[in-house]
This record gives C-alpha cells, structure tokens and sequence, in this order.
C-alpha cells in the first residue's frame, strides 16, 4: 500500500494490483462514522452483485441514520424552522444508472431505506414529503414515528428564544428580529420593471450577491463548523469485481425553511458513480454546491483520466470561483479501489476500509482556501 500527501490529503492508492484493494468502502467523516464503514465493508465482503453493493450501502447508512452519528444524522438531529425533523437520502448503482430518493421525508427513520425502495419498487427517481412519508408507510410497511427528540426539542426552543437567529432567509424587514412565519409582499409587486427587486427586499440589483446564511460560514455570530452540525453521510461502495453504488443520507440543515431539499437525494449532488470509472460523495453547504453537480463533475473528470485526487480537488476549486467563502467536500474512489479528497475552507475527515487496510482506516483532510498545514494525521480503528 502506497499513502502519499498532495495539497495536504493523505491519499491512499494501491501500490501492485487493484484485486488487492477489492472491495472498498468509503464515506466521509470519522469518529463514530466509522461504524457505518465497518458495517458496509462486513456485508460487501460477503455479498457481490447489485443486491451486495446496495444492501451494503444500506446497512452501513442504517448504521448513522439509526446511531445518530456525529449527534445529527438521522433522527433527533437539526430541526426545520417550524420545529419538524425531516430527513433527506439517496441510492444510486453504477452498473445501471438506477436511483432512488427521498427529500423532506417525514416521521420515518430510515430514510436510505426508503429511498432503496424507491430505486427497487418504481420508475421515479425522487419522491419528496409527505407523499414520500405515505409511500414509505402504506407501500413499504415503515413504521411511523416521530423523529423529534428530547434534545432537538431543546435546540429548537433555544433558536426561538433568541428571536430565531440566524435563519435562512435573506434580508428583509422582520427576518432578522423575530420568527417565521414571514410575509413578503402583496403578489405582483416584487418585479421594479427596471432589472431590480423591490418591496420587502429593498432594492438589490439581480447580479449582486445577497448575503447569505450558512452554518458553515466563521463570521461573528455564524456557525462553525463542528461535528454537530455535519450532518451528512456519504458513502461509495466498490465490490470484488470492481462495480460500485453510492449512497447518501442527512436530516440537512438546521432551522432550513420548511420544504427545503439539500443536495443529498439529487443525482450528481450528493453522490454520483459510473460502471468502470468510479463514484464520488460529497458533504458541506448543499445549497451551494448542488448548483454544481459536483459528484458527476469529479466522476467525469476520473473518467477523463484524472486520478480521483486530481478530481476532487478541480471540483471544489470550481465551486470557490464563484463562492469563495462556502464550505464543503468530496471523497472519490475509482474502480481498481484508488481514493482521494478535497475540501475547500472545511475541515474534513474520512473513513476507508479494503483488504489492505486491516481495519478502517481514518483520514484527515487539510482544506484548501485556507492556510496549508502538514499532511493529515493517520489512525487505525480497530
């Protein structure tokens, strides 16, 4: 086995034959992350086929959405603004292009199982809210329940208590001093007629950047980015003979707006692979880095004869051209079991596991857009 730093990411790649590296499992973050990638690499080691990558994907995304990882994967994790926890998620294989999501989905936990059974039972790609709640119960047979807890409960009464700051809606009167619900304007008197946006708004020029919230953003009162408030698992899965599924699965941002999807259930967001090529997982400020397709972007830069590092890294730097303040990542792995990450302003981590790595293997990511430090600290779990 080969480790070697580039732009401060230990990468790992196979050092004489890609069979050696087969089958891997990939998904971001560490710490208690890496019981989902243990539980994926025991299923895929004894399974193979469609049915192997996808219940390896499964049970290893179970594992968070039932653990709560990080404290915010899955239930009980970051409420929307009216104080409800819905859940996001997505499946994808790479040998026939199938998907299957879930956005907004309510009072149902597992919410990768779902979307698996979007992908098995229907012709759709992405079922969303209460509707997908119903598929879920009454097709599926999911058990309905609540995805409040004691401490999302808690969290929400605090954001409430401080006038429900910071929130997700740009400047207008009232959103910055009291709580939504929100009233805009009378229809018809939004559009000025000379390029710009009035009432409510005030006047801001369409090309203008709005400032904007985001949990990721270290200015004043923002947000840092902490391990309860990454709340998204990613993960790429490669089987024996080289074919790979990805999977994604969030209950996204924390007092988003009601109704708001993140990039987690949209194919070529949250995740992406291609038979013969590799996949790709990404995690951060979804809101941004959907507007990219940053998952298909670095597949098809692998597949254009990038190594999966090379990927990963144009990706982020193209988002930070046009949003140089934003926060996120990708993992990447290609067919023969090579990886690589990138992240732009974002501490990142992620967690492998192959034959070759006796065990799971954690890595940590040196962001760039921000100053450059050593390569990142390796550790083995056990």
């Amino acid at each position: 086995m080969n480790l070697f730093a580039i732009m401060g990411v230990l990468v790992y790649y196979p050092a004489v034959s890609f069979a050696s590296a087969l089958p891997l499992v990939l998904n971001t973050w560490s710490e208690d992350f890496t019981g989902a990638t243990r539980t994926a690499f025991d299923v895929i080691s004894q399974a193979t086929g469609r049915g192997g990558r996808l219940d390896a994907l499964e049970q290893g995304l179970n594992f968070c959405e039932l653990h709560q990882c990080g404290g915010s994967v899955g239930f009980g994790g970051h409420s929307d603004a009216s104080g409800e926890v819905t859940l996001d998620a997505m499946v994808m294989d790479g040998v026939t292009h199938d998907v299957g999501g879930v956005g907004g989905l309510r009072r149902v936990k597992r919410a990768v199982s779902v979307a698996r059974g979007v992908l098995e039972h229907t012709n759709h790609s992405l079922l969303v809210g209460e509707a997908a709640t119903r598929f879920a119960v009454d097709f599926l047979g999911f058990e309905e329940e609540s995805l409040s807890t004691p401490e999302s409960v808690e969290e929400q009464a605090a954001w409430v208590a401080g006038g429900c700051q910071p929130n997700y809606y740009r400047a207008f009167d009232h959103c910055t001093s009291s709580c939504p619900p929100y009233v805009l304007q009378a229809p018809g008197t939004r559009e000025s007629g000379t390029g710009q946006q009035m009432g409510r708004w005030g006047r801001v020029g369409r090309e203008e950047h709005r400032p904007r919230y985001s949990p990721y953003v270290e200015e004043g009162s923002r947000q840092q980015q902490q391990p309860s408030n990454h709340d998204t698992i990613g993960m790429v899965v490669v089987d024996r003979e080289g074919e790979l599924a990805c999977g994604v699965t969030t209950n996204g941002l924390g007092h988003k707006v009601p109704g708001r999807v993140g990039d987690s259930p949209v194919p070529g967001a949250g995740c992406y692979v291609e038979r013969g090529v590799g996949g790709c997982a990404c995690t951060g400020d979804g809101d941004v880095m959907m507007r990219f397709s940053p998952s298909a972007r670095a597949v098809m830069g692998m597949e254009a004869g990038m190594a999966p590092q090379e990927a990963a890294e144009a990706v982020v730097g193209s988002i930070a051209r046009y949003y140089p303040d934003f926060r996120g990542g990708i993992v990447c792995a290609d067919a023969g079991g090579g990886v690589g990450a990138a992240a732009w302003k974002l501490p990142l981590s992620f967690s492998t596991q192959s034959p070759e790595t006796e065990g799971v293997q954690v890595y940590s990511v040196t962001p760039l857009g921000r100053k450059k430090g050593q390569a990142g600290d390796v550790a083995r779990v056990s």
